[in-house]
């Protein structure tokens, strides 16, 4: 499956506010964020290894700080998750 990283919210884990919002959420530790020049990209590591990046552009909100090792949910709105039926070679 495949997910755009603009389409990501990150709250504090354990928050209700994605829940709230009708969106599926998955639980991940933060790792290191990265200044783009546009943009800031944030880095989140699942419990089965998968890294996920989640964009924050400049020209919206000011993007937000986590802290290191601390859990997070990213949320997202599932319609917007594209699966791939036939397994990549």
């Amino acid at each position: 499956m495949a997910l755009r990283f603009d389409r990501i919210s990150v709250y504090p884990a354990g928050a209700t506010a994605a829940q709230t919002a009708g969106e599926a959420a998955i639980r991940a530790r933060f790792i290191a964020s990265e200044f783009t020049g546009a943009s800031v990209l944030s880095f989140f590591r699942l419990e089965d290894g998968t890294l996920l990046q989640v964009v924050a552009h400049l020209s919206g909100p000011t993007p937000q700080a986590f802290t290191k090792d601390e859990l997070y949910e990213l949320s997202f709105n599932p319609q917007d998750v594209i699966p791939f039926i036939e397994r990549a070679a």
